[in-house]
């Protein structure tokens, strides 16, 4: 017969699993109905591998220079209009205003953050447990994912900070005691199983948009929480999204790339790739830059939903793209880092660091950075490809670095939060967590805030 105390943990842990730790699975995406489908690529994988580009067995460390893969001409898919044939050919538009926040800091997610850093640490301003950091040590275990840890990186926006937890929630915290002002539980419906909270928020107009596990993107009102819509996808949304044109692009494991409209969550247009979709998008001049697990980036033109051009890699795009002066940076779990133009996909360069790549480079002066499996933060000249410096931790660095004021801040799966100098590479200073950071920081007035999985979000200055 089982003593109180073990029937006392198994009904604990049963309960806890009940609220939401349900593994993601892929499931059929919902048929199109009246929107357009734009079809991706049309390549069965069995001939994939004629369009893969050279890997030279280069040492890590090393740049290819020349233009080894060109994109892939995109098909014109069946029901979309293409906008951009012959004399009806316009400009490119201008890189969207943006007021809000959100995942890499702005729309080219290139994760430089103009406001005052941190050059030297003060100490904790505050810290934040989720309510599954407040599950003890020993039942942590029983969860499908790290209770209450926080993966998703924060959003800090008119005085208030949001972000998700694999508790299932997510929450709105004062920006400057770090009190909660509500919460949300990620639920579909009232009879469904809620799911953790890894997409990043997007915070624009007043309204916050993320995705869950429990395969659905809502949009709240900011200062109250409450529910405005819900868009239903055919799997987990971990993807975070991005707010332009009236539009909330993400992606999802379906395999899809999803367009809502921002107000009333209908969708506009739908684009399929080859397998899920982790990666979120960089949006600009009116196309948007995704990775698949199909190993390829896309780029979609955010009006249509017609693919423009396609480039292949010998890994998962995992990774967000960070789009400046007109050439995309992106990694791949191949182990490189590649720098392709986003006006045709034509390669510039690829950097080999070995290992890979689920980091999302941060651009800033002229200079690419992003963390690899290898546990280490690379900085490549943006121009040639060419390494400038790199720092070692203790753990793998899939935490995607945020660049202010001359210095990069990231997390390490060794628990630290780091700073370094943004130009030598020199540690400034460290912030030791209670478990891994996964979590992306934001910087924002002279503050970091970032999460970890020992389920607190902190904010340091």
């Amino acid at each position: 017969m089982k003593t109180p105390a073990i029937a006392a943990i198994f009904l604990f842990t049963a309960a806890f699993l009940l609220v939401g730790c349900s593994s993601p699975r892929i499931t059929p995406s919902p048929p199109a109905t009246s929107f357009p489908v734009a079809v991706g690529s049309q390549l069965e994988v069995a001939n994939a591998s004629t369009l893969l580009p050279v890997i030279e067995s280069s040492p890590p460390g090393t740049v290819v220079t020349k233009p080894i893969a060109p994109a892939e001409t995109a098909p014109t898919p069946e029901g979309v209009t293409s906008v951009a044939t012959g004399a009806t050919e316009t400009q490119a538009p201008a890189e969207p205003e943006f007021s809000g926040a959100g995942f890499r800091a702005d729309p080219q997610r290139t994760g430089a953050y103009h406001t005052q850093g941190v050059d030297r640490l003060n100490g904790l301003k505050w810290k934040f447990v989720t309510q599954g950091g407040i599950v003890p040590e020993n039942l942590r275990k029983y969860s499908t994912y790290p209770a209450g840890a926080v993966q998703s990186s924060p959003a800090v926006s008119g005085g208030m900070v949001y972000l998700g937890s694999n508790d299932n929630y997510l929450y709105a915290l004062d920006a400057d005691n770090g009190q909660e002002k509500w919460r949300f539980l990620g639920r579909p419906d009232e009879f469904a199983k809620p799911g953790p909270v890894q997409s990043s928020p997007a915070v624009v107009d007043g309204w916050v948009y993320f995705g869950t596990v429990a395969n659905s993107l809502f949009a709240l009102d900011a200062k109250t929480g409450v529910q405005k819509w819900r868009f239903k996808t055919g799997s987990a949304v971990l993807s975070s999204p991005v707010v332009v044109d009236g539009k909330v692009l993400f992606g999802s494991w379906d395999g899809f790339f999803y367009a809502a409209d921002v107000s009333t969550g209908e969708e506009k247009w739908r684009f399929k790739t080859g397998d899920k979709v982790w990666s979120s998008a960089a949006v600009s001049r009116g196309v948007a830059f995704i990775g698949s697990d199909d190993g390829r980036l896309y780029a979609v033109d955010i009006g249509t939903g017609k693919e423009k051009w396609r480039f292949q890699t010998r890994g998962w795009v995992t990774t967000t793209p960070a789009v400046s002066n007109g050439v995309v940076h992106f990694g791949s779990f191949d182990g490189h880092l590649y720098a392709v133009s986003a006006q045709d996909g034509r390669e510039i360069w690829r950097f080999n660091i070995g290992s890979a790549v689920h980091s999302s480079p941060a651009v800033y002066d002229g200079v690419v950075y992003a963390g690899s499996h290898d546990g280490t933060l690379y900085a490549v000249d943006a121009g040639t490809g060419r390494e400038v410096w790199r720092f070692l931790t203790g753990g793998k660095v899939k935490s995607s670095p945020a660049v202010a004021d001359g210095t990069v801040y990231f997390g390490s799966y060794d628990s630290f939060l780091y700073a370094v100098d943004a130009a030598t590479g020199q540690e400034k200073w460290r912030f030791e967590t209670g478990d891994r950071v996964s979590s992306s920081p934001a910087v924002v007035d002279g503050v970091v805030y970032f999460g970890s999985d020992d389920g607190h979000l902190y904010a340091v200055r």
